[in-house]
């Protein structure tokens, strides 16, 4: 296999799920991507899954099986990382796709039109549209790579929760501005059909769910955020792109129930492992934390019943 190309679009990752027998997997995936189906069994699985296969024609490319959870696992699993995306090409990686439902897939612009810089600068400055809160902005540069004749950083700039369905962030890692848009749960299924498009039509697509997530406006034509006038670069930019309009399940009912649920999946094996450690720091920490509560945990306490 050899490089394609570089597009100013490109699809960065890939996650997907099936209810495909595991052997039928390893042979769609290896004829998609145009290699031998020669896999190794990794040591260990990943991502709840017990099995573990990597191409040996294409390192990185994974199938994944035997899930740890059956039930409400789906049986077999393929993971496209960013290099491998980019090896493969459009075509191939559209091949490869058809039969998984897409769980997770970033969406990167090689053209985006601003530096992270002035990402942070817009979205602190009140020239961004977006639902996203602005205390998920995070700011890093990594002086890794420099050196004494020259000290610039390679930058990121990231916008939004990873545990989220959209996920925003800009980098120049690569020496030039790359605009990426992670999309999981009900925007990556979503993404489906942009996935099975041809090229140019998936660019306009995946400018579409990004124009959802984020919008880059001059606050001085209207003191209402939803009517105030994109900037001039980035309407160059998107070219009157319409935004994707993704139906969001409604946000679950906070219960008592769904607390007890999230603790004991997320947060009890750290609490117990503090409460060993030192139980009277745990019990004072605890006591502490009531005096957090908001009249949302108030009125969640006070009208649950018994779990």
């Amino acid at each position: 296999m050899t490089d394609s190309p570089r597009d100013p679009f490109r699809v960065h990752w890939f996650t997907g799920v099936s209810y495909l027998p595991e052997n039928d997997v390893l042979h769609h995936v290896a004829e998609s991507a145009g290699v031998a189906p020669s896999f190794t069994q990794l040591r260990f699985g990943r991502m709840g899954y017990r099995s573990a296969w990597e191409s040996m024609n294409v390192p990185g490319l994974l199938v994944l099986s035997e899930p740890g959870e059956p039930d409400t696992m789906p049986p077999t699993c393929v993971v496209v990382p960013g290099e491998v995306c980019e090896a493969l090409g459009w075509d191939r990686l559209r091949a490869l796709s058809s039969p998984f439902k897409p769980t997770r897939v970033d969406l990167a612009f090689d053209d985006f039109p601003f530096t992270p810089p002035e990402v942070r600068s817009m979205v602190l400055g009140g020239s961004a549209r977006t639902r996203a809160h602005r205390t998920t902005l995070k700011f890093h540069e990594d002086f890794k790579d420099t050196t004494d004749d020259d000290l610039t950083p390679h930058q990121t700039v990231s916008l939004g929760s990873r545990g989220s369905s959209a996920f925003f962030r800009c980098y120049n890692s690569r020496g030039f501005d790359r605009g990426e848009l992670e999309l999981k749960g009900v925007r990556a299924v979503a993404a489906f059909e942009l996935l099975q498009a041809p090229l140019h039509l998936a660019r306009e697509l995946a400018i579409g769910f990004l124009r959802a997530f984020i919008d880059f406006v001059d606050p001085s034509t209207d003191t209402n955020k939803s009517r105030q006038a994109p900037l001039p670069k980035w309407l160059f930019w998107y070219r009157f792109v319409q935004k994707v309009q993704v139906e969001l399940p409604p946000r679950p009912v906070p219960t008592l129930r769904r607390a007890w649920d999230w603790f004991e999946r997320q947060v009890a094996p750290v609490a117990a492992l503090l409460a060993s450690a030192d139980v009277t720091r745990f019990h004072r920490r605890m006591l502490h934390a009531e005096n957090r509560w908001t009249d949302r945990h108030r009125l969640l306490l006070a009208s649950a019943s018994s779990p």
